[in-house]
Parts: C-alpha cells; structure tokens; sequence
C-alpha cells in the first residue's frame, strides 16, 4: 500500500463478467485534489471501475480504500459510499425529469436529506446563492424554471455536473460527460 496519505487507493482489482475479465489486476492512486482521467476502448472495464469504486459492482479480488485507509469501500454499501463523499455522474443523464432545473439542483444539495427536512424544510439564503452559483457555472441559469425533462441532452448533462456539485463531493466520478453532446456543448 501507498505510503503518503491518498485519497483513493485501489490494489489488485480484478472482474470478470462470464469469463470475460473486464478489469485485471488494477492498480490506481488518487491524491486529494488531483484529476485523473481513465482512457480507453469500449469493454476496458472503465465504467466497471466507477461501478466498483460506487458500490454497485464487487470486484472478484482487490482492495479498494478512501480517505488514507478510512474506510474500506469494499464493505460499504452505495448510500454509505455517497456519504463518504463520492458523487457520480452517468454516461446517461440522470435527472428529475418532473421537476425544474432550480429542483433538481435543490434535491442535489449537501445536507440533511431526512423525512422531516424533505417534507417541511425551506431552502435558505445560503442555498440559494449555491443554486444561483451552480446554474451559472453550468450555463443554466435561464433554464432554472424549466423542467428538465425539456432540456435538451447536452443540457441534461451538464445539469447533471451541476447536481454533482451541488453534493460538494470530495470525488466527483464523470463517466463520459460529453457522450452526445455538441462540440459546442462539450
């Protein structure tokens, strides 16, 4: 294992999927604030990673540990992981096609998300100076009130980035952010 603290520290990862390994023997470090970009053809096992990394996937061997050995990822389950401070964003959009642009940002924010606070909670000053700060920084900010079931893919994107950093996440995991989008949007 690494000897500097890290943020990310994954050794030996391996998954198969009916024999076909799509990760083998994978090693990856990642230091807090450090970009890293995780390139390949189709079937590299790149989305198994972000899969294994978020809980939706078990690997077949491996350690998988945040946070300078923290927590062992391996043993949490997706919502624990989230806590921690891993936000996603899908190759597809996922977002609240029902509900505005301003909403799904809103839905997104870091805080208490319990039964009391979803029912009767009101979004303060604070929050809505984030929300405002988000939907500029994603080139939304005249969209806010619609729904975002309207906007168009590109736009759905990027509303999604935006619901990433609205989570304020410690590692915000974007898989293929620009799948769809215009040169323009991209």
């Amino acid at each position: 294992m690494s000897q500097k603290p890290f943020l990310l520290a994954a050794e030996g990862l391996s998954k198969s999927f009916d024999g076909f390994k799509a990760i083998n023997d994978l090693n990856f470090y990642l230091d807090e604030g450090e970009l890293r970009t995780v390139i390949g053809p189709n079937g590299a096992g790149k989305t198994t990673f972000l899969d294994i990394i978020t809980g939706r996937t078990q690997p077949d061997q491996g350690t998988l540990l945040w946070d300078d050995s923290k927590h062992d990822l391996l043993k949490l389950n997706e919502y624990e992981i989230y806590r921690l401070g891993i936000g996603r964003k899908f190759q597809t959009p996922t977002v609240f096609n029902d509900h505005t642009v301003a909403e799904n940002l809103i839905l997104s924010l870091a805080g208490s998300r319990g039964i009391w606070h979803s029912l009767f909670g009101k979004t303060t000053s604070a929050q809505r100076d984030r929300i405002a700060e988000i939907l500029t920084t994603v080139n939304l900010a005249d969209h806010a009130h619609r729904k975002a079931g309207a906007l168009a893919h590109g736009q759905k994107q990027w509303l999604e980035i935006g619901m990433l950093l609205a989570q304020e996440a410690r590692l915000l995991l974007v898989d293929e952010p620009a799948a769809g989008m215009t040169d323009e949007e991209t």
